[in-house]
């Protein structure tokens, strides 16, 4: 199996940044979205989703999603 390159391996849905250590994982709107602290996970739900609605995880890169 070959190596994930930058642009596949998980960001946070969040901030977006690359997510290389501890990834935390929280179903929202249906899907598994990978943060990359517990901070992203309150900013996300506090700032993002009331700013953009609950189908904000539509618009989301796959790398942000969990995978089963």
């Amino acid at each position: 199996m070959r190596p994930l390159e930058v642009y596949e391996r998980p960001h946070c849905a969040c901030c977006g940044q690359l997510v290389t250590w501890a990834v935390k994982t929280e179903a929202r709107n249906g899907r598994k979205l990978q943060f990359c602290s517990d901070n992203c996970v309150r900013v996300y739900d506090s700032s993002l989703v009331p700013a953009y609605g609950a189908d904000h995880v539509l618009s989301l890169d796959r790398t942000v999603f969990a995978r089963d």
